[in-house]
């Protein structure tokens, strides 16, 4: 591998890294506005029963907390379904750490730190003789 595919490799790497965190973030995001309008579905139910105290009408609130308790349930399945998304990026993410371990193995490290193949004579990075 010369010095120019580890560059392009590299490059797509980071690329690929890049995206992840993205996509990682992405879904934080999405998490954190579900837990967001859970809190608010609190307040609700909460502003519903004391009005429902208050009017003396405490018998007619159920069906009101029922809807908002379903909603909330709703919301959990939906972070829970993010948080498995999150949890496959990063196993995707850790099983390419693994891959790339692996392509070191049989190689040989530089003392500056680059990878190269046995067959080298001179590190393409420093020019280090093997």
């Amino acid at each position: 591998m010369d010095l120019f595919d580890k560059v392009k490799k590299g490059i797509s790497d980071a690329g690929a890294k890049a995206k992840e965190m993205v996509d990682v973030t992405r879904l934080n995001n999405q998490i954190g506005q579900k837990q967001k309008e859970i809190e608010e579905l609190y307040i609700k139910i909460g502003q519903a029963a004391f009005q429902a105290m208050q009017d003396s009408t405490l018998s007619e609130i159920e069906a009101s907390i029922k809807d908002f308790s379903q909603e909330i349930i709703q919301k959990q399945q939906e972070i829970t379904e993010l948080e498995r998304n999150i949890a496959e990026i990063k196993s995707i993410e850790s099983k390419s750490a693994e891959s790339k371990n692996a392509d070191v193995q049989g190689q040989v490290v530089c003392p500056c730190g680059q990878v190269v193949t046995p067959e080298t004579k001179f590190c393409p990075a420093c020019g280090h003789k093997f």
